[in-house]
C-alpha cells in the first residue's frame, strides 16, 4: 500500500492536508487509547512511517521519483528506525533526474531510465561453481576455528577456510555464466 493511501490522502495533497490527515488517524490508533490493541500499534506505526516520508519534501520527492519509476524501497526497516541515523549502502548509486514540477503536476511526466544493475547468477546461484558442494575443512562455515593455550590460558582463533576461500562452497567446474563471480551484470529499464 502506498504512503498516500495509508494517510488517506491524493497524491497531489498538500503539505497542510497531510499534517490533518496524520494527526486524526494518530489520534485514532494512538496506543494509550488503544490499549492491548495489536492491530492498532500496526496501524499506529504505518501511519507514522508514511508521515515521516510524506512530511519531508525531500523524501517525499525521493518517494514519488521512485514510485513512477516502479522501485521505491522501504527507507525504514521498522518503526524504530525512523529515529535511527541512516546510513548510505557504499554499493548504492544515486540517478539525479530534473524534472519540471509543473508536468510532474498534471500527470504528464514521462521518464526512461535505464540502469545497470547486479543479479545473483541464476545457473549457479551465486556460488560461482557448477554443483555447489558443502566444504569439508570448514563445514560450510568459510571459517577454521582453532583452540591453542598458552600458560593456562585459552584463545580461540578463527581464519578463512583456505581451501574454499571463506565461501563454504565448493565446485570442480567454475560457472561459465558468471565466471566464478557468482553475479550477473544485467540492464533495468523502468518507465512510469
Amino acid at each position: 500500500m502506498s504512503h498516500y493511501k495509508t494517510l488517506g490522502v491524493s497524491e497531489k495533497a498538500t503539505q497542510e492536508e497531510i499534517k490533518k490527515a496524520y494527526r486524526s488517524l494518530a489520534k485514532k490508533y494512538h496506543p494509550d487509547k488503544n490499549a492491548n490493541n495489536s492491530d492498532a500499534e500496526t496501524r499506529f506505526k504505518e501511519v507514522s512511517l508514511a508521515y515521516s516520508v510524506l512530511s519531508s519534501p525531500q523524501r517525499r520527492a525521493e518517494y514519488d521519483a521512485q514510485r513512477l519509476a516502479g522501485s521505491w524501497f522501504q527507507p525504514f526497516r521498522n518503526f524504530e528506525d525512523l529515529f535511527q541515523t541512516r546510513t548510505q549502502n557504499k554499493d548504492s548509486t544515486v540517478h539525479n533526474i530534473k524534472l519540471k514540477i509543473s508536468d510532474f503536476e498534471k500527470g504528464e511526466l514521462e521518464q526512461t531510465l535505464r540502469l545497470n544493475k547486479t543479479e545473483i547468477c541464476k545457473p549457479c546461484q551465486g556460488h560461482g561453481v557448477k554443483d555447489p558442494k558443502l566444504c569439508q575443512a570448514c563445514r560450510g562455515a568459510g571459517v577454521v576455528r582453532n583452540s591453542m593455550e598458552f600458560g593456562g590460558m585459552k584463545v580461540n582463533t578463527s581464519v578463512n577456510c583456505t581451501l574454499c576461500h571463506g565461501k563454504g562452497i565448493m565446485g570442480t567446474d567454475t560457472c561459465k555464466s558468471c565466471s566464478g563471480r557468482g553475479k550477473e551484470d544485467g540492464e533495468l529499464f523502468a518507465k512510469n
